[in-house]
């Protein structure tokens, strides 16, 4: 499938600042199950800086703009061929050892009901297979959160513990919960952040379900010799052609696609994000 892809950012700070240093991670990378046919980010008025693959194999790229500042805008377009893999990431050029990957962070750790829960998830699965245990333990996720709004007074995603507290929570609470729980079973797990087609495919598949108009969130837990394996608990299904993977990290905050270090009176600052994914030949809105 060839899907095009468009987003605008917009970072609004409460004061002018002297400068911004933008790290960015937007530049999808090419693997087994995508290809990108055409990408440009556009960030006006930004000088570029280095440009590298981090360990683990996300494309990252910087930019620096000088002041006053007030907004910074950009930009990203682009199209690219998927296919579909099952949810395995085939080809993908990283350094980092999975096993880094079974450290925990604030948002990512257990307590005793996610314990219970993934103890409950892996109850009927096969002991010996690592992926029908990771298929359990995202089919739990499912059934115990369903998809809903962040309620984090700090504008934050939802921590594990939080999501399976409330019973309900966004992409990015569900991935953390879901890499929470593999965690407690010795199975590596990640955040992923990307995009994925939420219109109907026509093919008899489900339309996808995201937050809408950020980009989408998914996990990815390692199984073994067949490598990582993404589960999109939210929809009940491992990232397939409708999907494009951006960029990783150990949770939300880690994976962040943007990163700004300003240099002013005030720090604070707020973010808009329009994401659109659209099938080629489609009109994006």
């Amino acid at each position: 499938m060839r899907l095009s892809i468009g987003q605008s950012t917009v970072l609004s700070f409460e004061a002018p600042q002297r400068s911004v240093l933008l790290s960015y991670r937007l530049r999808p990378a090419d693997y087994k199950a995508q290809t990108a046919v055409d990408w440009t980010v556009n960030i006006p008025d930004a000088a570029t800086g280095a440009a590298f693959r981090d360990g683990a194999g996300d494309k990252t790229a910087t930019a620096r703009l000088e002041g006053p500042i007030e907004t910074v805008e950009i930009s990203v377009t682009g199209t690219v061929e998927t296919a579909d893999t099952t949810g395995v990431l085939s080809g993908l050029r990283e350094r980092i050892p999975p096993a880094a990957y079974l450290r925990t962070t604030r948002a990512t750790r257990p307590d005793k009901g996610l314990l219970d829960l993934a103890r409950a998830g892996v109850a009927d699965r096969n002991t010996a297979n690592l992926l029908d245990r990771a298929h359990g333990l995202a089919a739990a996720v499912g059934e115990a959160v369903s998809h809903g709004e962040d309620e984090t007074e700090d504008a934050r995603p939802a921590t594990a513990t939080e999501t399976l507290g409330r019973g309900e929570g966004s992409c990015r609470a569900q991935a953390h919960t879901l890499i929470a729980l593999a965690i407690t079973q010795g199975i590596a797990a990640r955040f992923v952040y990307g995009y994925a087609l939420t219109d109907d495919p026509g093919d008899g598949r489900d339309a996808l379900v995201t937050d809408g108009g950020a980009p989408h969130a998914w996990a990815e837990l390692h199984v073994g010799k067949l490598g990582w394996v993404g589960f999109d608990a939210v929809n009940a299904c491992c990232p397939d052609d409708r999907y494009i993977r951006l960029c990783s990290g150990f949770d939300a905050q880690d994976a962040e696609p943007i990163r700004a270090f300003a240099s002013g009176d005030s720090l604070e600052s707020a973010t808009e994000i329009a994401v659109a994914v659209a099938a080629a030949g489609q009109v994006q809105q």
